[in-house]
């Protein structure tokens, strides 16, 4: 039977259990729950059956967890906003590279009843030199962005300018999405991944990190 593995340490907030129930009933699967470290719980997360994990954001070994896991990862902020009851709307920024799109659409295979909202953030190197005639552009554009990206048809897309970090989780909360999904390489060192990082510090609701897939 597919299941969702929540992590949850003795004595932590319990903040993993209603996140991995609503996405195991959202996913028609099982939970199961497991204290075990690390390597133990990556070793669980190579298993064909395990769909997802699910970690608390403040675990120590969250980190850990995520940057070297063969599935995706959602981690969970700390107490303080209530845990979705269900997930219906999922935000995806979309950084204009296929491989980012790649994740974010193995991801929303996982939703595909969920309402989506594509974020892509301009800053001044990928702004359109032709966006000063706003009326056109914008059709144009997302109709390109679009067919460049699988993004689908129902899909509401929003732009922002400046940089990505500063945005995702901004919008999250307008959007009252209640899962910001992100498409990363597992790498943090040398200043990468501020995206990711920045998101899912700012982020109050659960953050489904995706491993990227170079092939």
């Amino acid at each position: 039977m597919a299941e969702v593995l929540a992590v949850q340490r003795p004595g932590a907030p319990a903040v993993v259990a209603p996140v991995a129930d609503a996405l195991a009933d959202l996913l028609g699967v099982e939970v199961s729950t497991t204290s075990e470290e690390g390597e133990a719980v990556l070793r669980h997360l190579q298993r064909q059956d395990t769909v997802l994990g699910v970690v608390a954001r403040d675990d120590p070994l969250s980190w850990r967890i995520a940057t070297a896991a063969a599935k995706p990862v959602v981690l969970v902020p700390p107490p303080g906003t209530p845990a979705p009851s269900k997930i219906s709307r999922v935000l995806a920024p979309l950084d204009g590279t296929l491989e980012s799109a790649g994740a974010v659409a193995e991801a929303l295979k996982l939703f595909p009843h969920s309402e989506l909202v594509v974020l892509h953030v301009f800053d001044r190197d990928t702004v359109p030199p032709f966006w000063d005639q706003a009326a056109h552009a914008r059709r144009d554009w997302e109709h390109e962005f679009r067919a460049r990206f699988c993004t689908p048809p129902d899909a509401r897309v929003e732009l922002r300018n400046g940089a990505p970090e500063e945005h995702v989780a901004q919008v999250a909360a307008e959007e009252h999405a209640h899962l910001i999904a992100l498409g990363w390489s597992q790498g943090l060192g040398d200043g990468r991944a501020r995206t990711v990082r920045g998101t899912v510090h700012d982020a109050t609701v659960p953050v489904i990190l995706v491993p990227l897939r170079h092939d």
